[in-house]
């Protein structure tokens, strides 16, 4: 997979979600400047991934590379606002905010059982 990174054990793979939910930045920028550069997908799953984990340094490296605020995974109906919501984030969540970022409930605001 592009953007896996060498852990700490023989063979053993870090991938950039990884990486970047456990706030290790310099493998973040390690997958995203070596040889085969992230995918889009790779960057914003990334960037939701240091918004759950809680990583303001990792998520502002993201960003700064495109990530997408307001993306929603197709794991969990949830953005990257959420994810640090949930976290407890509280810094995270106003720099979040004070870049656009909404909820998955601002998004789409019909209950789940609305019909169009």
């Amino acid at each position: 997979m592009a953007g896996g990174v060498p852990a700490g054990r023989p063979g053993a793979r870090t991938t950039l979600v990884d990486a970047a939910t456990l706030g290790l930045h310099d493998r973040v920028e390690r997958a995203c400047t070596g040889d085969a550069p992230p995918s889009t997908d790779e960057i914003d799953w990334a960037f939701w991934g240091a918004c759950h984990g809680g990583r303001q340094s990792c998520a502002g490296y993201l960003w700064a590379r495109g990530a997408r605020l307001n993306r929603v995974p197709p794991w969990e109906h949830r953005t990257a606002l959420d994810a640090a919501v949930r976290r407890g984030a509280t810094e995270l969540v106003g720099w979040l905010r004070a870049r656009g970022a909404v909820t998955a409930a601002e998004l789409d605001p019909r209950p789940p059982d609305a019909t169009a």
